[in-house]
């Protein structure tokens, strides 16, 4: 599991660089980040796979 607690965070950066989230300021994730693509995109990372 520690494999993986950065993904997230570097998968946001990612969509920040490429202007995929384009709201500014300080907010909630959930209030800025597209839940699909970002959800699309930890499922490409296959970070929700059972050990």
């Amino acid at each position: 599991m520690k494999e993986a607690t950065a993904t997230p965070a570097a998968i946001a950066s990612i969509m920040l660089a490429r202007n995929e989230i384009s709201s500014l300021g300080v907010k909630a994730p959930e209030a800025c980040v597209p839940a699909k693509e970002f959800i699309n995109k930890l499922l490409k990372e296959n970070i929700f796979t059972s050990t």
